[in-house]
């Protein structure tokens, strides 16, 4: 690496008539440039895990309160919506957002299972 540079410091000492040292820093700038972009995306999947986590936790809650069937409707909504907005900043589904998306379609599903059996009246006793 310091032949790279000490090539990089006489070409700017030149008197900058060469035609290749130009090509050369541009070629420099675009290395240095591409560093940069490969730490980009770790930053976003981070950003982006905290909403596989969220639909994760919504979803255990919407199960976990399908009991009480309007917050556990509502936190299933929760739980897909953040799954699926996941998958759009991601542009994939990821392990967790899967998982959340799963378990809050069966919340959904058991929320209004209770809804419909609690209006129904078919279990009073």
């Amino acid at each position: 690496m310091s032949d790279r540079y000490g090539d990089y410091e006489d070409r700017l000492l030149s008197d900058g008539n060469d035609e290749s040292s130009e090509t050369q820093t541009v070629a420099d700038t675009a290395d240095n440039t591409s560093d940069e972009y490969y730490e980009l995306p770790t930053e976003t999947a981070s950003r982006n895990m905290i909403w596989s986590l969220l639909s994760l936790i919504f979803g255990i809650f919407s199960v976990a309160t399908c009991q009480i069937y309007i917050l556990s409707i509502i936190l299933s909504i929760l739980g897909v919506g953040a799954s699926l907005y996941s998958r759009k900043r991601f542009g994939y589904f990821d392990r967790l957002s899967v998982i959340g998306l799963i378990i809050s379609i069966f919340g959904l599903v058991f929320g209004l299972t209770v809804m419909v059996i609690s209006l129904s009246g078919l279990f009073n006793l």
